[in-house]
């Protein structure tokens, strides 16, 4: 079995600022929601990884705190450039759907461009899934990259409005290899069968 967890939630997420490459520590409210993240998931994984970014590995050790923490560069997010630390007001988001998903061959100036990233996370995503026949693996990282896994690995899938949301954000992918979103607490599961295969 394979989890996707998202990074929970930072003081820039709260005062909806792009992330990006800015490598903020997890606010009070994420901290509290890493750890209900890990009730959840207490006991299902043998592994957890992470990137180097200081709020995938803050969650990692909250969901985990009997793990050792593996890191792994590969599950970084877009490198969305001179965006990182601005303002995710509706007509920034609308420009860079438009300017660089919408158009995955541009190059986000100082970062990269879709069609360079989201090839190396696929790559890095099915490697994972591929080991999680053998052992249940956690892989702690961000909005994007869980929404591309989520959406079939299609740029539209990069689009701020397809993001999971923060807050115990946690998709199991089975040996089907459908994500299926894991809902806090003991409720139903919400099947995401419809969506593309990953």
């Amino acid at each position: 079995m394979l989890y996707l967890i998202r990074h929970e939630e930072t003081p820039l997420n709260a005062d909806n600022r792009i992330r990006g490459t800015d490598d903020p520590p997890l606010s009070a409210k994420g901290r509290s929601q890493a750890m209900a993240t890990g009730r959840m998931l207490r006991g299902k994984f043998d592994r957890i990884v992470a990137d180097s970014s200081r709020r995938t590995q803050e969650t990692a050790k909250l969901v985990a705190p009997m793990h050792q923490i593996e890191t792994d560069p590969k599950l970084a997010t877009l490198n969305v450039g001179e965006y990182s630390g601005k303002k995710a007001t509706p007509e920034r988001e609308k420009e860079f759907d438009s300017k660089y998903i919408d158009h995955p061959e541009k190059k986000i100036p100082g970062g990269e461009s879709v069609n360079e990233w989201l090839p190396k996370w696929k790559d890095t995503y099915q490697k994972y899934l591929g080991e999680s026949q053998h052992q249940n693996i956690a892989l702690v990282t961000h909005g994007r990259p869980v929404s591309a896994a989520v959406h079939g690995f299609t740029t539209d899938s990069l689009k701020e409005k397809n993001v999971p949301k923060l807050g115990c954000c946690v998709f199991q992918v089975g040996n089907d290899g459908v994500p299926r979103k894991m809902n806090v607490g003991s409720g139903p599961k919400m099947n995401l069968s419809a969506l593309a295969r990953a």
